[in-house]
This record gives structure tokens, sequence and C-alpha cells, in this order.
């Protein structure tokens, strides 16, 4: 199970905690409330986890309403345990041994660390002050991407979103050719990373960031065009269309000399799947190669395109890569002209 970042995490968090109404749902205004998310990235997230089976969706004249599943629960995972509270102090015993007592334990603990500091000298005094400001070890990096859909009107002068890709929306509303798509990758942490486009035609397209070179300090999120008046237009041709996100803990060089370095070469051939895959590096043993495809109650494990996974495979054995995530969807013929 991919592990929750960013947003999405707090999201379904607000779900779970938020008071639910009589069918146990959880209006999208009060989730962006709670989370202080404006309410139109607050719908795209709840979108997101309800492609990945955390939440069941409610689409109303107001908005959307959400409730979180068994699987959003154990995405979570293990509830916070409320803090005990001590218990009260007995009315009749005097205040004098109420808090003298124990002012008087807690004095001679103090004495006692102090002269154990005093015979340990400067040598443990330096080893406390370097574990002080040592902290913990930084968790493994993780990546989420999140691909909005948007169509032209008819003149070509309005773009109209049509929500987040993911498996429920490819049964309903998906892509096709001449449509316009915005990427948004969200790191756990700040780090250097590229987006690369694999586009049905076979094409591999570099994305993000701007002239192929990483910045000098990391950063946690890529978005795709980088002006937010700009689209990435759908027009490689019918088939699988894939977004990856490269990511390092170290400064990557310009993605022209990177490129050069994966093994076997920077290839990609074009497929033509139905499905809405992920890949993920992170993910434990192989489940970075397999979806759940959800089809009433049953819940089937099918591979990913073997093109997608060989690589993205690839793509992780390359000099200074710490992570891989991947999406890929179809991009169906313009309903208006079948291919």
């Amino acid at each position: 199970m991919a592990r929750l970042i960013g947003a999405q995490r707090m999201v379904l968090r607000a779900i779970l905690d938020l008071p639910k109404d009589s069918a146990g749902y959880v209006q999208d205004a009060h989730i962006a409330q709670k989370t202080q998310i404006v309410i139109t990235d607050v719908r795209d997230w709840i979108k997101t986890l309800e492609g990945e089976g955390h939440v069941n969706v409610a689409r109303t004249t107001g908005g959307l309403s959400a409730s979180i599943t068994a699987q959003g629960r154990l995405a979570l995972g293990p509830a916070i345990e409320p803090t005990p509270v001590a218990p009260p102090t007995p009315a009749g015993i005097p205040a004098w041994v109420r808090w003298g007592l124990p002012a008087a334990v807690v004095a001679c603990g103090l004495l006692a660390l102090a002269i154990w500091l005093w015979s340990r000298g400067s040598e443990t005094a330096t080893t406390v002050h370097l574990s002080r400001i040592s902290g913990p070890a930084a968790g493994p990096l993780q990546a989420g991407i999140a691909v909005k859909h948007y169509k032209e009107l008819g003149d070509g002068r309005q773009v109209v979103l049509h929500g987040m890709i993911s498996e429920g929306s490819l049964a309903s509303d998906p892509p096709r050719l001449k449509d316009l798509v915005r990427v948004k990758v969200t790191l756990s942490r700040p780090a250097y990373s590229y987006l690369i486009a694999l586009n049905p035609n076979g094409t591999i397209q570099f994305c993000a960031p701007v002239g192929g070179i990483v910045p000098n300090s990391p950063r946690p999120e890529l978005d795709f065009p980088e002006d937010p008046g700009n689209y990435f237009a759908l027009t490689d041709g019918v088939g699988l269309q894939a977004f990856v996100v490269v990511a390092s803990d170290r400064s990557l060089p310009a993605y022209e000399s990177w490129k050069t370095q994966v093994p076997s070469g920077l290839a990609w051939s074009p497929v033509d799947c139905e499905g809405f895959w992920t890949y993920d590096s992170a993910a434990p043993s192989d489940a970075a190669r397999f979806r759940g495809k959800l089809r009433g109650d049953i819940l089937r494990r099918e591979s990913a395109p073997e093109a997608l996974v060989s690589l993205c495979d690839r793509l992780r054995r390359s000099p200074g890569v710490t992570l891989v995530r991947a999406v890929a969807f179809p991009v169906k013929p313009d309903k208006y002209i079948m291919k």
C-alpha cells in the first residue's frame, strides 16, 4: 500500500476526524476549513483518494462529500493514543505532603544527576551536546503525482477543469486526444528532481524544471507547466501516456548529461493499454509492479505494462537516484474523430 504524503494525509485525517452526517459523510467545505487548503484543491485530493480506494465519494449539487474506507483507515496507520491523565490527588492528604514530598524527591534526583555529570567530566558533556544537535534521521523519500484533466470549450478560448485523472475517472470521463493536463509533484521532503513525459507515440519529453537544470537548492514540489496559465496538450497520439518523477537527495547534473547515464539508455516503446497504472520504487517488494483493479467486491491484481516497469527500473538504477514514481493512463481518440 503506497504511503500517504502531504495534503493527502491532511485531507484523509480531516475526513476521519470531522463530524459526519447521518450517512457518515463529510462535506468538502468542512474539510477545507479544517485543513486550510483551498476548496478546489480539496476536491482534487478527494478524487485522488477515491481512485486509490481510501474514500467513498458522494457528488452533490453543493460539491463533494466523502467517507473514509477501511483501506483509508489502514493507510493513516494506528490512531494516536491520548496522553494519560494523572488521577486526582485525594483531598484528605495534607498540602505539605502533597507538594513537599514530590519536591524533595525531585531535588534529590537533580542533585544526584549533577554529581554524576560532574564525575563524567568534559567528555560526557561533549557527547551530550552532539547527540542533542544531531536529531533523528530523515525518513524515506516519497512522492505523489496528481494529474489534472482539462478540456477546451468549442471556441478554444476557455479551458474547463474536468477533475483529477484516476482509476474512477477513466470509466466516465477518459482523457482524449487534444485534451489538456497539468501535473503536480509533491515530495515528502525537499529534494532534487526531474519530471519526464513518456508519450503515446514513443517519444520522451523533458518537462521540469525549466531548462533541464536542477536548482541549487532542493524543492518540495514541481509544477508542470510552471506557468499556471499554461497546459500540456495530449497531442502525441492515442495510447498510454505516462509521467515519471526522478528524485534524489543530492544535486543532479543537467538533464542532457544525466540521461546518458541511464542503464541501457533512456528509451520508451509505445503501449496501448487500459487502466490507471502507478510505479513506486519506494513500495516494498514488487508492489510497484502491480495495481489493484476493483470490480464489484473482487480486487484483482494486474501486472503493469512491461515497458513502463522496465524503464522505471532502469531509472532507479541510475547514478544518484533515490526515488522513481510514475503514473500512466490511456489517451483515447477524439470522440468527434474516432480512429
